[in-house]
C-alpha cells in the first residue's frame, strides 16, 4: 500500500483522489482480455509503474476482514497466522490494486480482496488459472555507460 500510494498519504490511489480514468490505469477493459504495457501510465512519485490496474497482486497477507480493527495503526503488516475463515474455505491471502477486468473503485490503494492459499498441488492446477492476479514486480533500471 505504501509502494502505491508513494507519498500521497491519505490519497485514494495512487494519482490522487481523482477517479480512475483509461489514462490513469488499466481497468474496465473485459473486452479486450489483455494487460497493457505498464509504461503507457505515469508512474507515482516513486517512479513505480501500474500500481493501482493490470492484475491483481498477490501479497504475503494473510486476509482478515476485520484485522485493521485490532492492527497496529501504522504499517501494519497483517495477521502473523492465517485466520480460519467461517466458512470451511482454507485460509486466503490479501489481493490488492485490482485488474484489466475491474472496475474503479477496486483500484484504491485501501481496497482488498481475498483469493484461497492452498497451493495448485492441493486445488489443482485450474484452482489457480486466472488472468487477473498476478505480482507486481520492481526492477532498478541500470544507468547506461
Amino acid at each position: 500500500e505504501k509502494a502505491a500510494r508513494g507519498a500521497l498519504i491519505a490519497r485514494r490511489y495512487p494519482w490522487g483522489d481523482e477517479a480512475a480514468t483509461p489514462d490513469r490505469a488499466d481497468f474496465d477493459r473485459f473486452d479486450h482480455f489483455a494487460i497493457q504495457p505498464m509504461r503507457r501510465f505515469a508512474p507515482n512519485d516513486y517512479g513505480l509503474y501500474a500500481m493501482s490496474g493490470g492484475v491483481w497482486e498477490w501479497t504475503r497477507d494473510w486476509y482478515d476482514a476485520a484485522y485493521y480493527s485490532v492492527s497496529a495503526a501504522v504499517n501494519p503488516i497483517g495477521p502473523a497466522e492465517a485466520p480460519q475463515p467461517n466458512d470451511g474455505r482454507p485460509p486466503q491471502k490479501a489481493i490488492r490494486g485490482g485488474s484489466w477486468a475491474d472496475c474503479g473503485e477496486v483500484l484504491r490503494v485501501s481496497y482488498r480482496a481475498s483469493l484461497g492459499s492452498r497451493s495448485w498441488r492441493e486445488s489443482g492446477i485450474s484452482g489457480h488459472r486466472t488472468p487477473t492476479i498476478g505480482f507486481r514486480l520492481c526492477r532498478v533500471e541500470r544507468a547506461k555507460s
